[in-house]
């Protein structure tokens, strides 16, 4: 494993190489690669800055691709509000949230995975809307089975056969497609909130910042999650 991350520290090194004469550097292959993937491609960045240095200048790039990430339609954010909301077994909290919101604003965040917005209550309070893009579980597997086909055309190839970086990222496509899938259908998401409430709620600092922690609104779903809206200080 140590031979293999030493090989993607090299792949990922902002040196000019061929067989482009120094126009295009490895790195920047994999910010293009990663940029068209959506959230997998976003996740990926994540995952390969644990076991690479990521060059400094590039650190703004990956922030960009993050950023870059356009989201759902709004109307298709409240066709899931509307469903999840109806279901017979949806919680009081969520019908009484749908009930009684007036409009969401314009997408605050979000990508191929999430959209993120702000609902304002017909009392005029607001929540963190965070809504689940539908085919979110499909468009991963078709993205991470793309990228793992294309390793395994590698590794039957005579350069790239025998190459630790290749395995290693056969086994990180694995891990990421796991890491996604498991993060949008975790069920434990408001018990955690509970206790990470109870452990942190209230701590500051020596210098007086404090921890605020939005109130949640329990949902039931893993399609839509929702909090307090609070400005960042």
């Amino acid at each position: 494993i140590n031979n293999a991350k030493e090989y993607l520290n090299s792949l990922v090194n902002y040196e000019e190489r061929s067989p482009l004469e120094g126009k295009v550097s490895p790195i920047f292959v994999v910010k293009e690669m990663a940029q068209s993937m959506g959230s997998t491609g976003v996740r990926f960045l994540q995952l390969i800055g644990q076991y690479v240095d990521i060059p400094p200048e590039y650190e703004d790039e990956f922030s960009k691709v993050y950023d870059s990430m356009k989201g759902q339609l709004k109307y298709t954010a409240y066709q899931t509000l509307a469903r999840e909301a109806s279901k017979p077994d949806a919680t009081p909290q969520l019908k009484s949230f749908w009930e009684n919101l007036n409009e969401l604003s314009e997408t605050q965040a979000g990508g191929s995975m999430y959209t993120v917005y702000i609902g304002t209550m017909k009392d005029g309070t607001q929540k963190a809307v965070k809504v689940l893009v539908p085919n979110a579980i499909s468009f991963i597997r078709e993205n991470t089975e793309s990228a793992r086909k294309v390793a395994e055309g590698l590794l039957e190839t005579k350069n790239y056969g025998n190459s630790d970086g290749v395995k290693l990222a056969s086994v990180l496509i694995d891990d990421l497609e796991n890491w996604l899938i498991e993060d949008i259908r975790a069920t434990n998401y408001e018990q955690d909130d509970l206790e990470f409430t109870k452990l942190n709620g209230g701590f500051s600092n020596e210098e007086g910042a404090e921890i605020q922690i939005p109130a949640m609104t329990p949902t039931g779903t893993m399609f839509i999650k929702i909090e307090d809206w609070k400005e960042g200080e």
